[in-house]
Order: structure tokens, then sequence, then C-alpha cells
């Protein structure tokens, strides 16, 4: 799909801020369901917990979010720099701004919570963002490539 207006850049930031929002929550919930409730964040080591390395999470959570960040920028095509700009520049605003509600609705309603904990907030604070980050750089070298080859196929055609 091409992104050709506004209207449409400032909505897909927004999805995309939800989108990574949800997929952070659901991984946080999914690896204590698999470690029975128990933090990897806090221990003094790097902690193997039911026989799941942390960095076996951190590479998952990466991975996830490198995926994501991929499929929806490179789905996404931008047809000019500054849509991809106003893009992420919505969806990094929305995504700060759904974490403190998250964290606000989970310590004044939920109390002890799994969104209450370190593992968390590890999550959403640099696992998932650095994860979309290097996503967004690798999309856009790729996009660059995709291009420039694009160009050399018209002029030989040409």
């Amino acid at each position: 799909m091409n992104i050709t207006n506004w209207k449409r850049t400032v909505l897909l930031g927004f999805i995309s801020a939800i989108a990574t929002t949800i997929i952070c929550i659901a991984f946080t919930y999914f690896i204590e369901s698999l470690t029975n409730g128990q933090n990897f964040t806090g221990k003094n080591e790097l902690p193997i917990i039911n026989g799941i390395p942390f960095k076996a999470v951190i590479i998952s959570g990466g991975i996830i979010s490198i995926i994501l960040s991929i499929i929806s920028i490179l789905i996404l095509r931008y047809n000019a720099k500054e849509f991809l700009i106003v893009y992420l520049a919505i969806s990094i605003v929305t995504y700060i701004v759904l974490l403190f509600v998250v964290w606000f609705i989970v310590i004044g309603v939920l109390g002890n919570s799994t969104l209450n904990s370190f593992d968390y907030m590890f999550y959403s604070i640099f696992l998932f963002p650095i994860g979309a980050g290097i996503g967004t750089i690798i999309s856009i070298i790729i996009s660059i490539i995709i291009n420039e080859i694009r160009n050399r196929i018209i002029k030989l055609k040409g």
C-alpha cells in the first residue's frame, strides 16, 4: 500500500504504536506464563528460569520488535521521506504516551500485575524500542537497495 497523504501517515503511526504496545504486553504475559510468574530482572546474574535463559528472552523480544517494524515500514511504502519522518514521530510519541497510560492504569487499578514488574518495564522501555529502531534502520536500508535496483532496471530498459 502506498502512503501518499498525511491523514493515512498519521493514522498508521497511531496504529503502529498501538500494535507495538499490545505485542509488548502480550510478550510480557507469554514470558510470565513460561516462567510461572518469576521475574528475570532484579537478579544478580543473568538467570535461567524454567530452562529459559534471559538472553533467549532478549533475543526473541528483539526479533519480534524488529519484524514488526520491518513489516510496518516495508509493506506500507512511503512515497516521500516526509511521510516516513512524520510516521516515525507519531509512532514514537504515541508509544511513549501509551506506556505511561498503561503504567498509570496498572498502578491505579490492577495493583500487583505482570505489567507492574521490572520485566515489563525492561521490555517496554529498552527491548521493544531498541528492536523497533533496529528494524527501522534495516527497513530504510532495504528500501534504498530496492529503489536502487528498480532505478537500474529502468535505466537498462530505457
